[in-house]
């Protein structure tokens, strides 16, 4: 068996990132509307806003930080270099599944119809 290299291909497209910044902001935004809620909630209410809060600002903080990182960075898919690899990948693909149907044909037969297992 080979071992595949283990590569971090990006596979997110320009506008995926872009939308994922997006959600992020208005996830703070969120936040940030429902904080004079925290004066006003009682009860079951004000721990709701809490949690609402504070969920939202875990899920927003790192998603639209890795989002922009990867934007800045230029780890994204493009659409040019996506249909290349495409087609390099579906060759190789090819290529590799022939070589496996002949080393299939190549094995030697081990069934030799007795099943003699004691």
């Amino acid at each position: 068996m080979k071992k595949e290299k283990s590569t971090n291909k990006p596979y997110l497209t320009k506008g995926t990132l872009i939308l994922r910044t997006v959600v992020a902001l208005y996830l703070l935004y969120t936040v940030y509307q429902l904080s004079p809620s925290i004066k006003t909630a009682i009860g079951k209410d004000l721990i709701f806003v809490i949690i609402a809060m504070v969920v939202f600002t875990i899920i927003a903080v790192p998603l639209g930080a890795l989002s922009i990182k990867a934007l800045v960075k230029g780890e994204f898919l493009d659409a040019s270099r996506t249909l290349e690899e495409e087609e390099e990948n579906n060759s190789s693909t090819e290529q590799n599944d022939s070589d496996y149907e002949h080393q299939e044909e190549d094995a030697p037969d081990n069934s030799n119809g007795d099943d003699t297992a004691e």
